[in-house]
Parts: structure tokens; C-alpha cells; sequence
């Protein structure tokens, strides 16, 4: 893993939250709708949910093949894209981890 690019949090109140996280990170803008690109930290993303939880975490990686190839052989491999592999929910407790290059 190289880097921790995106976090995607669910929350409850979407107006409410997309209105805090737009205090909080002032003056920096919105890069698309609901999403903050922090300089070299993480993006933000917030999306509607049932209930307050981070939903994801995006990880850049340097090989997607080679992150593919790890997880399938230690049977952690859920689903596959072009742009993205993910690890297996099950795996680990259900926390949906998302692999880019």
C-alpha cells in the first residue's frame, strides 16, 4: 500500500454533514459533490446512509495485478475490476476496503 486515498463515510443527515465538513475544511472547496481533496492527506467522500459509519477506505497501490494475485491466494480476493480489486468483506468484519492503482 502506498497511501490511504479516499475515506467514504456514511452519514444520516447528509445536508447537515456535507454543511459541517464544508466549515471544517474551509476555505478549502468541495473537488465534486460531497468530496474534499485534503493536499496530501485523504479525500472525504460522504454518502447518504442509515446509519454514521465510515463505509469504505480507498488504498492506492503500486500493482493492482500483484494486490489481485496476494488476496486471491490467501483467499481474501472479493470483487474485481479494471480499476479496482477489493479484499473480501467476510475477511475482514465486514469493513469494505477498496484497492486502486
Amino acid at each position: 500500500m502506498e497511501f490511504v486515498k479516499e475515506i467514504v463515510a456514511g452519514v444520516t443527515n447528509f445536508a447537515e454533514a456535507r454543511e459541517l465538513w464544508n466549515k471544517l475544511c474551509a476555505p478549502l472547496a468541495e473537488a465534486s459533490p460531497a468530496v474534499w481533496e485534503v493536499a496530501d492527506g485523504p479525500a472525504v467522500r460522504l454518502v447518504q446512509a442509515s446509519h454514521n459509519v465510515i463505509q469504505a477506505l480507498v488504498l492506492k497501490v503500486a500493482s493492482l495485478s500483484r494486490a489481485e494475485t496476494f488476496l486471491r491466494e490467501k483467499g481474501m480476493l472479493g470483487m474485481v475490476t479494471e480499476e479496482q480489486v477489493s479484499i473480501a468483506p467476510a475477511a475482514i468484519y465486514g469493513l469494505d476496503i477498496r484497492l486502486v492503482q
